[in-house]
């Protein structure tokens, strides 16, 4: 028990450290700050989960006592350009695009081939606005091309990723 525990702490701490040093732009999604069109936000939604997978996992967990599954991942691959909607503005381009997985508790994105070019920001918020994750830029590109964004609350998760020609400052 007190091995679990320990194991556990250990995990949480590098987790949180992992996830906390992503360098990010603070501030708000673009697409909250400026009128966009009224264009519907495209959803995708993601298998369920029954709950015979959902009382294996929580058996795996009580029978192996080193390793704990807390979430259920979906090996998805989702060409956010391809499938967003995109507004036009004066200075650039807005894409926004939302995933929805039913009944969970939280949701987080691992990006397999992030790569942003300089001037874009990548955004990451749940239904309700109040958790936004980002903004993180081309600052985040990494050789691995990966970017694991820490959870945000809720069912349903948003991306606004805008791309513009020349830096914008709001004031």
């Amino acid at each position: 028990m007190k091995t679990n525990l320990i194991s556990t702490l250990i995990f949480a701490l590098f987790f949180t450290t992992c996830v906390f040093s992503q360098k990010k732009k603070e501030g708000n999604p673009f697409s909250m700050i400026v009128k966009t069109t009224k264009k519907e936000i495209p959803v995708i939604t993601m298998p369920s989960i029954t709950q015979s997978e959902i009382d294996y996992i929580k058996t795996k967990n009580e029978l192996d006592g080193e390793k704990f599954q807390f979430a259920y991942g979906f090996d998805v691959k989702i060409n956010v350009k391809e499938k967003s909607v995109v507004d036009t503005l004066k200075n650039g381009l807005l894409y926004r695009l939302s995933i929805l997985s039913k009944g969970a508790k939280s949701l987080n994105i691992i990006f397999g081939k992030y790569n942003l070019p300089q001037g874009a920001k990548l955004y990451l918020y749940g239904n309700n606005h109040r958790t936004i994750k980002g903004g993180f830029t081309n600052e985040n590109n990494k050789s691995n091309k990966k970017l694991a964004v820490e959870p945000v609350f809720g069912e349903q998760i948003t991306l606004s990723h805008s791309i513009f020609k020349t830096q914008i400052t709001l004031l």
